[in-house]
């Protein structure tokens, strides 16, 4: 996905993420990893509060995910286990 990578660059001593760096089309990206064998949203939070302080200058956050399942097919809402979200 990522057109072009980048060598690391150094965070905070207190950053535990993992991070991917490079370009998509002339956009420059970093992508976060949750830590091995953690998941849910505090787990994201903690990500994403960690990436905000390591790098002060990032413009926006997108945050991808695997739908756990909200079926409500009364309102033509139905995201199912393995779809994936962008918010």
């Amino acid at each position: 996905m990522i057109d072009e990578e980048f060598a690391s660059l150094p965070s905070l001593p207190t950053d535990s993420n993992l991070y991917s760096f490079g370009r998509i089309g002339v956009h420059n990206v970093i992508a976060a990893y949750l830590p091995a064998g953690q998941m849910g949203t505090n787990s994201a939070a903690t990500v994403a509060n960690q990436i905000q302080q390591s790098f002060p200058s990032l413009r926006f956050g997108v945050l991808v995910s695997i739908g756990g399942g909200v079926p409500r097919l009364d309102n033509e809402i139905d995201i199912r286990l393995g779809d994936v979200v962008i918010s």
